[in-house]
């Protein structure tokens, strides 16, 4: 590195211990895993908390937790570790420093109350470097830069993968003392750090063992478990030396890995990106509708044409309008990409195939539905196109 950084990070367990203590999340948090149904005859589940997911029913109600053989004794509590993190500026004016940010919650608070800025759900944990390097190759410095990453994640988080393992004693609000235990249940990050976290490469999904090749596949590729991607790195350190940054870039690549080969997951009980890495509603609905439906209904209507149609339409109270057509916009915001989706369907109507229009009205409904607080298993199966069941992991 051309000089040395630092990393500013805290105590992880005194960060949950203060949430534990948070008097206004008194009646907001809750350490009991549940079955919530729509009525007595318990024909439809209800998803709505982290604690009402099969998945902490199964932790809890489970003898031991994954393959470390760590035992939940009776009575022990799982607090559900949500972590957040993205790049930003942390200062402007003087030295414009960047850093990547990271933020820990709870998915035992409840989500209406966690998401608000303004009761501090979210606690800064840590500020990683974000440094540069002297080596000469460009390439190099992107593997440097996510082996660091991961280096600082697993710093900071080993009194979580302590507590995972063997858990701590913590008490709540009223005083009770708990054993917890703390899985890893969310990782909340844009598409291109997911992949930087599952230790793949930009072209595969981080959630899948699908390639950008089988991304247009008619049927669901099985999850990238933690398993399958310590197995592939196994595999390439087998073949070459990770200090040998070429080599092993290559034995990756051909692996659809990034080179990372000590991911930060790899020794926390319980963590799997395929259960904490989760849909991101920003840049995988909305963004994924800016950049493919739009530029599909372009190719079918004509830009001009396509245009002229959203300049005609009416501003309605509260509604966004686009006098000069849609085409020629830049940096849209997440308020206007919901205003073009709620107006494409009747842009397009009359000037294209019938089976175009269904595509993208699927499309959208299928957007609509997987962005709802609540779920149900009447929404899941409609969610389900086919392929395989859906897996309720609601945060």
């Amino acid at each position: 590195m051309k000089r040395s950084v630092t990393l500013f990070y805290r105590d992880p367990i005194e960060c949950i211990q203060s949430l534990l203590s948070h008097p206004l999340f008194e009646h907001s948090i809750n350490f009991v895993p549940r079955k919530v149904w729509s009525t007595t005859a318990r024909l439809s589940h209800i998803y709505d908390e982290w604690l009402m997911g099969e998945h902490t029913w199964d932790l809890q109600a489970s003898p031991t937790l994954s393959d470390l053989n760590t035992e939940l004794p009776e009575g022990g509590t799982l607090l559900g570790v949500v972590l957040s993190s993205d790049k930003t500026n942390i200062s402007i004016m003087s030295g414009n420093r960047m850093a990547h940010l990271l933020l820990l919650t709870l998915a035992n608070i409840t989500s209406d109350i966690r998401s608000k800025g303004s009761l501090h759900g979210h606690l800064l944990l840590a500020l990683f470097p974000v440094p540069s390097f002297i080596h000469k190759k460009s390439h190099v410095h992107s593997l440097l830069s996510d082996r660091l990453f991961h280096h600082c994640l697993n710093l900071v988080l080993i009194p979580l993968k302590t507590a995972a393992a063997i858990g701590v004693m913590m008490s709540d609000l009223w005083g009770n003392l708990r054993y917890c235990f703390t899985p890893l249940v969310g990782y909340i990050v844009d598409m291109p750090e997911q992949s930087l976290l599952a230790g793949t490469n930009p072209r595969t999904s981080p959630m899948s063992i699908a390639t950008y090749k089988e991304f247009s596949d008619n049927k669901r590729h099985d999850p990238r478990t933690a398993q399958y991607t310590l197995n592939a790195i196994s595999a390439a350190c087998a073949q070459a030396d990770p200090n040998d940054f070429t080599s092993f870039l290559k034995a990756a690549k051909s692996r659809v890995l990034n080179g990372v080969h000590e991911p930060f997951w790899r020794d926390w009980p319980l963590s799997d990106p395929a259960r904490f890495l989760k849909v991101e509603p920003l840049h995988h609905f909305f963004r994924f509708s800016w950049d493919h439906d739009k530029q599909w209904c372009i190719s079918a209507v004509g830009e001009d044409e396509f245009d002229y149609h959203f300049s005609l339409l009416q501003t309605l109270v509260g509604y966004r309008s686009f006098p000069d057509g849609i085409s020629k916009l830049k940096q849209v915001t997440g308020c206007d990409h919901r205003s073009i989706q709620q107006y494409i369907l009747c842009v397009i109507a009359g000037t294209v195939a019938l089976h175009f229009l269904t595509a993208i009205c699927a499309l959208l409904d299928f957007r609509y539905l997987a962005q709802m607080p609540v779920f149900n298993d009447q929404v899941l199966i409609k969610l389900d196109v086919g392929t395989g069941q859906c897996q309720p992991q609601t945060l």
